[in-house]
């Protein structure tokens, strides 16, 4: 909190005496330092701090960007907003804005759904190098989610947005297509983002969803002495922007996508 003082200058005084007249507060989220992470497949919160008491209503957004400009000094109707959706899946949702779902009197929590895809509006950006993510997108706070959609009522209430710090996507690159062959050692790497941590890979029948509860395993095995095949199986990071998996060496199984 803040205290409001007042004075009169009358007589052209060069410093006039002030006098405390009451507490003046300043609320809103507190700009984060840290980058702020979520991992694809997994529910993704953002918590902020600040004086956030009353903004039930308020909201953030996700937006590709370098800096705080996207969401100060340019109008954030006209950004580009993160969409991490994959339209041909059905096991998750990535809302943005985002709501507020939760405040505990110190941290307000908002809700953005589950992310499944890297941002469909630009399929060939590099999630990949070690440094070039962070920084792309920006998170941007507003009184209400209205204020994010120039059709609402609320659109009127905010020109800009309040930059809060950096997100952070985790997660491979996806739509792509990788191949291994019969009695010949079957090893993938992804690229992407990933942090610290052994991520799982698992192969399917192509008609299954990744994420279903009923699933059929790739038919592929280790029948044939010396074979051998492991699926799922837990890969290792060489280092942010690759992740290897070693399957094995399959030795019999259906030959087909998957």
């Amino acid at each position: 909190d803040y205290i409001l003082c007042w004075a009169t200058n009358e007589n052209g005084a060069a410093d006039p005496p002030f006098f405390h007249i009451g507490t003046f507060i300043m609320k809103g989220p507190a700009a984060s330092s840290a980058k702020m992470e979520c991992t694809m497949g997994l529910e993704c919160t953002v918590t902020l701090t600040g004086r956030l008491d009353g903004f039930d209503a308020s909201a953030v957004l996700i937006v590709r960007g370098i800096d705080d400009a996207v969401c100060i000094a340019r109008n954030l109707y006209d950004v580009e907003r993160a969409d991490f959706n994959d339209a041909a899946r059905s096991y998750g949702k990535f809302d943005n804005p985002g709501s507020s779902v939760s405040w505990d009197g110190t941290h307000r929590v908002y809700d953005l759904g589950k992310p499944t895809k890297a941002n469909k509006n630009d399929p060939n950006f590099d999630l990949g190098s070690d440094d070039n993510l962070a920084g792309r997108y920006r998170i941007c706070w507003a009184v209400a989610p209205g204020c994010f959609d120039s059709t609402s009522a609320d659109y009127d209430l905010m020109r800009t947005g309040v930059d809060v710090g950096d997100f952070v996507l985790y997660g491979p690159k996806v739509s792509r297509t990788f191949l291994c062959v019969l009695t010949l050692a079957c090893s993938l790497e992804l690229q992407g983002k990933f942090s610290i941590g052994a991520p799982w890979a698992l192969i399917l029948a192509e008609e299954n969803t990744c994420g279903a509860a009923s699933i059929t395993r790739a038919s592929v095995s280790n029948s044939v002495s010396g074979g051998s095949w492991v699926n799922p199986i837990s890969g290792s990071s060489s280092s942010t922007s690759r992740f290897s998996v070693s399957f094995g060496l399959p030795t019999a199984g259906t030959t087909r996508e998957y």
